[in-house]
Order: C-alpha cells, then structure tokens, then sequence
C-alpha cells in the first residue's frame, strides 16, 4: 500500500493511520489500536464491510484514549451523551469519511 493510499482520520487532536493488521503480530485481533503510534490496524483479509465494523470498533477504543472518557460505569443514555460528540465530529473533521464507507459496504477494502 502506498502511503499516499493510507487512510488517515482526526481523532480530536491526533491524527491516526489506518493499516493493515499483519496476522502474526496480533494473534486473534481483528483489529488493534495503537495510541502511542496513532495508528488503528485492520486485519485485511476479512471482507471491507466487516472492516468497517472492525475499524469503528478500534475508533470507539481511540475516542476514549484522544477525548480522555473516564472509565466509569454507564448506563446506555451516558454512552449515547459520551460518543455524540466524538462521533459528530469524526465526520467534520473527516469529510471523505462518509464516501470511504460507502465505497467499503460496496466491496472496496479499507486496507489490503
């Protein structure tokens, strides 16, 4: 993958990559987030819909490290109250986001 086909997302204030997830360096994941390298990895071999839902499972795991989510307990309301705002803004901040996603439902890969 060249890099200038990276997928790159903000994150509140930190830009991350997202990458193809090599198999032996994560045993079972599908997906890893990476704080520290700011990277979201993805295993490449499962189909781009279910990247997809692989790569929201690792941006939920990045919202609570990038917008400092504490880890107390939360009925669904408090959950609903505490990603609104994450997710409002992944999509201002990311306005290619929306068509990426349509693109990956219709067979398009997010990573190879």
């Amino acid at each position: 993958m060249k890099k200038s086909d990276t997928l790159r997302l903000k994150i509140n204030h930190v830009w991350y990559n997202v990458l193809p997830l090599d198999p032996e360096s994560r045993e079972e994941a599908v997906g890893w987030h990476q704080p520290k390298e700011q990277t979201i990895y993805i295993d490449p071999s499962h189909p781009p819909s279910e990247q997809v839902r692989v790569l929201f499972h690792e941006l939920i795991h990045a919202f609570w490290w990038a917008y400092n989510i504490s880890e107390e307990p939360r009925d669904e309301e408090k959950v609903c109250d505490v990603l609104e705002s994450p997710l409002a803004a992944l999509f201002l901040d990311n306005p290619r986001l929306a068509r990426i996603l349509a693109d990956a439902f219709a067979g398009k890969p997010l990573v190879k």
